[in-house]
């Protein structure tokens, strides 16, 4: 046909050159077929190697909701007198100084062990300060206020090493424990950067009345290596 088309000087020109647009359209999107099929394909597997790459990288190490008490942890209480469920404390004031914690095994080679967990104010906190500690010493500190929602003051050591975030803060509310106060959450993250073969945990606060009057504890702690 092409050839006809190319040497023909009459006629029927224009159906000659719809039949030959038209197969040319056909290969065309038969062509874009192909390739998207396999572009696809390709993205698929890209994206499960990557997610299994990044999968094998972060290693869990650790998790308790404290459901099975609190084995490990020096000082240990767990009660189950809330909303909240189980959770290790409640615990009172300790002037500044650590009330409770526990050492973690840390792989060799590990380059970041990212601790989470869930800090619970309980009662009527005025803007003292729940205190993290890495190693016995202070390495990060939030602050609560009954009549405020969320975090009112928020403190990371100048440590590079560490990296301190909150990565989500609950409802103010009653959760069962002193009727006449609120109680407040938030879900924190730190990072300890280049980390020994242990890394230890711990946690204080500042809180200067009656455990039952204001009190912290703590829940759903989790330790991935990297």
């Amino acid at each position: 046909m092409l050839a006809t088309f190319c040497q023909s000087e009459d006629g029927a020109i224009t159906v000659d050159w719809t039949v030959l647009t038209g197969t040319l359209v056909g290969l065309g999107l038969a062509a874009a077929a192909v390739v998207a099929n396999g572009v696809s394909s390709l993205s698929t597997d890209i994206s499960d190697v990557l997610g299994g790459v990044m999968e094998e990288a972060a290693e869990a190490l650790y998790f308790s909701g404290f459901d099975l008490g609190a084995p490990g942890w020096i000082n240990g209480v767990v009660s189950n007198d809330s909303g909240f469920g189980s959770l290790l404390g409640p615990y009172g004031g300790t002037n500044g100084e650590q009330a409770v914690h526990s050492a973690f095994d840390i792989p060799d080679g590990t380059d970041l062990a990212s601790f989470t967990f869930d800090m619970v104010a309980i009662d009527s906190w005025d803007n003292e300060q729940f205190i993290v500690f890495v190693e016995g010493a202070p390495a990060a500190s939030l602050r609560f206020h009954y009549g405020t929602d969320g975090v009112t003051g928020e403190w990371v050591s100048d440590n590079p090493d560490y990296t301190f975030q909150v990565l989500e803060t609950g409802p103010r509310e009653h959760s069962g424990y002193n009727a006449d106060w609120p109680d407040q959450k938030a879900s924190v993250q730190l990072d300890v950067r280049n980390p020994g073969q242990t890394v230890t945990l711990g946690f204080g606060s500042t809180l200067d009345q009656g455990i039952g009057d204001e009190s912290f504890a703590v829940d759903n702690v989790s330790l991935t290596a990297n």
